[in-house]
């Protein structure tokens, strides 16, 4: 009985031109590689519990020896807006601890730097004259043959996506076993004309928990100002309702 865990590559993709001011979260793709388990259902005074026996045959043994990845990738900020990189004024104090402790590749970049573009790429390892993504474009189908985490799920491993995918259809999973969706401010996906299972207000997972929370008018804009605007204000609401936060707790559940 023992629990293994590798942080294999952290990388961090920065996407030069999309910014917005009031939600700055993190997509954490966690990527475990699994063996066989069963679970025995036990009583402690009174208490119901349950034990995990994890069968570490030869098999199993075998698929541990793959480690597991944390893919983090922050969004909605330049390539310079980092405490490690020498702002004056952005404070970002665990992304410079990693950097600290790893590898930072200074001269990277990105050729599509617009956020659907980019993120094709990285989903594909396509260039955008495979990809066919050279701008920001909603409601275009993602129908790809391979993606990354198609790939990894074919491999044996179990892939689960927390944050951001702001792909077509809002709940396409391009490979991952699991997504809890968040997308930031998405205006297609709020239209009257939006099909009711496609609407970010339902299926978006952090906007329908924000609602059951604090009630069906909540909304990351009760700032006052919109998704992508050069104001700021402070977050309104405490901070566990805040998107990074949610995203963040949702990875380490």
């Amino acid at each position: 009985h023992f629990v293994r865990t590798f942080f294999i590559f952290i990388v961090f993709f920065i996407f030069l031109g999309h910014s917005t001011c009031f939600s700055n979260f993190i997509v954490l793709w966690l990527i475990q590689k699994h063996f066989p388990c069963t679970s025995t259902v036990v009583s402690d005074n009174g208490r119901n519990g349950e034990i995990t026996h994890c069968h570490m045959d030869r098999q199993g043994a075998e698929i541990m020896k793959q480690p597991n990845i944390v893919l983090i990738m922050t969004d909605q900020l330049r390539g310079d807006c980092m405490g490690f990189s020498g702002h004056p004024d952005v404070k970002t104090p665990y992304l410079d601890t990693l950097a600290s402790r790893g590898v930072v590749f200074d001269h990277a970049y990105s050729a599509c730097p617009s956020c659907i573009a980019a993120r094709a790429a990285l989903h594909t390892g396509m260039e955008q004259s495979h990809h066919g993504r050279v701008g920001y474009e909603d409601n275009i189908p993602w129908n790809y043959e391979h993606t990354m985490a198609g790939e990894l799920s074919a491999a044996g491993y179990y892939t689960q996506c927390v944050g951001k995918m702001h792909v077509h259809p809002l709940r396409s999973y391009l490979g991952f076993h699991n997504v809890d969706l968040h997308d930031g401010y998405l205006h297609a996906a709020r239209y009257a004309s939006v099909p009711y299972s496609q609407s970010q207000f339902v299926a978006d997972d952090y906007f329908y928990w924000l609602k059951q929370e604090l009630g069906g008018s909540a909304d990351v804009t009760d700032t006052g100002i919109d998704c992508n605007s050069y104001l700021a204000r402070p977050w309104m609401h405490e901070e566990k309702y805040h998107p990074t936060n949610w995203v963040t707790d949702r990875s380490l559940d």
